[in-house]
């Protein structure tokens, strides 16, 4: 048998000549997979020389004969029929290996001979499920540049059949099926980035995901919802939009009426906070008072009052509300995050202080925010969104957490030599649980004091200690933040997103694309893109470092947070309007709207020394 192809490289080998002999029946099928533990080794036992069969493809393509494409396509398409019985199930011997044979052909990637592929994904899809899975292992065995291949002829053939005729019928179907084969071997054994799944057609901006999301929350019918590998993320953010806005409009209507007949409750969740020390203590009282109110409060539509401020809120305030109420919980001296300098993220604190509701009122904020469409400033590893969305904690996942535990343990485990001699570790671990409760010990293992770590048992330390640090040390906190998150998200969409594309959803993107912006902006009042006052803030924005561009849209968005999709989807759009005649005036902002109110600076020196000192006071609505 060969070996696995390098990354990108050329194609594998498997076991020499190929077999005329029937492929076992479904249960050896099945048995055979479970005896192949190697993805590889079961990829060589199909008996299939691979290479010679490429070759002999090579040698018909290259008659550039349309008879001999069209005879080999011909006697592909007659072999699928007949793997077909009248009950649309397959049977018949060697149909694993024909298949694989098939999905070799040169012409399957060719647009005139389309009609393989949804033959090709009828025939698999209608396997016995042993079968399939079988197929799912041998596709691991795939190199990297064979699999994409594969992948793209049959996300190809769905995205021009929806572009061409609009609806899902039974090819799209089946060639869907298939390509969620593809994606389950691609899951287990990681051959390709998960956004090469993203399907062209079913993420264009016409997509009518409505009536998708319709049709899976039916209990019958198809809906590509229930393969949300093809959703990227900007569709799946559509799609739990969609879902709030019914749930939030269903928690308004309910409250109008009780407010109409009882008087009992206000259609909004509102928030009536003080700047300041106060805003934390503010924020939880009132959230509790919401949730306390009645079993869906929390859902009704956001709305933030700033006590003492004229501000009303269409958006802008409740972004500014995120901002600063999570600068304050994740202020150290509060307690309930520690720092590592060396990646720039937040992990809960290990403690035995009671913060279970100030826990939980992040993971509401959280909530809140997807729920109202808010993209936060977080610094969490991604183990976080791992976690709520269900997934195990890895020893991988340390090294963004605690990276200089996970270099040491590391050391441990490759350490030639004599591991307690050397390291002098036992069973017993310790951590500072600040506020003055000192040095904390806690045993992994009973009489973990008196249990040396050795080259025997180092492996079970390493994973007892990663446990410790990821799950056991923060049960009550994270509990407590789940919780809470899980108070507003509750819903199917959420369970669309990978961990990835959940942060993804609650942080934004990470590209400063001012590019992408200027080609998005609207002007207003007076003012086009060649104005000489327009010309000039947009020199005077290209030269703004990293922090003074965040401080720019904060200023005029109330938050210096990036859409999914970068600049160019900002909602409602960019706007500069103009704002009076030249003058040493401020601009100003409605971060509501998201419109700029630049007055008609005469020159570029002007308009930066205003525009500097305005982003540096961007704090504040109304009268102070």
């Amino acid at each position: 048998g060969g070996q696995p192809a390098p990354e990108g490289g050329g194609e594998r080998t498997p076991g020499a000549g190929a077999s005329s002999s029937a492929s076992p029946p479904a249960e050896a099928a099945e048995e055979c997979a479970d005896q192949c533990d190697d993805k590889y080794a079961y990829y060589d036992s199909l008996r299939i020389d691979f290479e010679r069969l490429r070759e002999a493809y090579s040698i018909l393509a290259s008659c550039s004969c349309s008879e001999v494409e069209r005879a080999l396509v011909k006697a592909n398409s007659r072999l699928l029929d007949g793997f077909l019985d009248s009950n649309g199930k397959v049977g018949g011997a060697g149909l694993l290996r024909q298949l694989l044979i098939i999905l070799e052909n040169p012409y399957l990637m060719s647009p005139d001979n389309d009609e393989l592929v949804p033959k090709v994904a009828r025939v698999a899809t209608s396997m016995p499920a042993p079968v399939q899975q079988a197929l799912v292992l041998a596709l691991q065995g795939y190199s990297r540049s064979r699999f994409s291949l594969l992948v793209v002829i049959f996300q190809h053939y769905i995205s021009s059949t929806l572009l061409e005729a609009s609806h899902v019928d039974e090819s799209v179907e089946a060639t869907t099926f298939f390509l969620n084969l593809l994606h389950e071997a691609n899951v287990q054994a990681g051959i390709l980035p998960y956004q090469d799944f993203y399907n062209v057609a079913t993420n264009r901006e016409n997509f009518n995901f409505k009536e998708d999301y319709k049709k899976w929350r039916s209990p019958e019918g198809f809906s590509f919802c229930k393969f949300p590998f093809l959703y990227d993320t900007a569709s799946k953010a559509r799609i739990l939009r969609h879902e709030n806005m019914r749930e939030q409009f269903n928690e308004f209507e309910d409250a109008v009426l009780q407010l109409v007949f009882t008087g009992a409750s206000s259609p909004y969740m509102l928030l009536k906070v003080r700047r300041g020390p106060m805003l934390i203590s503010d924020t939880l009282r009132d959230i509790h008072a919401q949730a306390n109110c009645c079993p869906n409060g929390l859902k009704k539509p956001l709305k933030v009052h700033f006590v003492g401020e004229e501000g009303v809120d269409e958006g802008g305030l409740q972004k500014e509300f995120f901002h600063l109420l999570l600068r304050d919980i994740f202020d150290p001296n509060f307690g309930m995050f520690v720092f590592d300098e060396d990646t720039r993220l937040y992990w809960f604190k290990a403690s035995d202080l009671d913060l279970e509701m100030e826990y939980e009122l992040i993971g509401i904020v959280l909530g809140l925010a997807i729920y109202n469409h808010h993209i936060l400033q977080l610094a969490f590893p991604p183990l976080v969104y791992k976690k709520l969305m269900g997934y195990p904690a890895t020893f991988d996942d340390l090294k963004s957490v605690h990276p200089m535990i996970h270099q040491s343990l590391c050391k441990i485990l490759e350490f030639s030599g004599d591991v307690e001699a050397t390291f002098d570790l036992t069973f017993r671990v310790e951590y500072d649980t600040g506020f003055g409760g000192g040095i904390q010990h806690v045993d992994l293992v009973p009489g973990g004091q008196h249990t040396p770590v050795t080259n025997a048992n180092r492996h079970e330390y390493v994973e007892l200690y990663t446990r410790w640090l990821l799950e056991d040390s923060i049960h009550r906190q994270f509990s407590a933040f789940a919780q809470g998150f899980q108070r507003l998200c509750d819903g199917p969409a959420l369970q669309l997103f990978r961990p990835e594309e959940l942060e993804q959803l609650i942080c934004g993107s990470q590209t400063l694309d001012f590019s992408a912006l200027e080609a998005n902006t609207l002007y207003e009042n007076g003012f086009t893109q060649d104005h000489p006052t327009v010309q000039h803030f947009w020199r005077v924005a290209r030269t703004l470092s990293g922090e003074e561009k965040k401080r720019l849209l904060f200023f005029v968005t109330g938050s210096d947070r990036i859409p999914i999709n970068g600049l160019r989807a900002l909602h409602p759009r960019f706007t500069i309007t103009r704002n009076g005649g030249h003058s040493t005036r401020l601009p100003s902002a409605h971060t509501c709207f998201n419109i700029l109110l630049l007055p008609e600076y005469r020159d570029a020196e002007t308009l930066r020394t205003c525009l500097l000192i305005a982003i540096a006071n961007a704090e504040g609505f109304g009268l102070q």
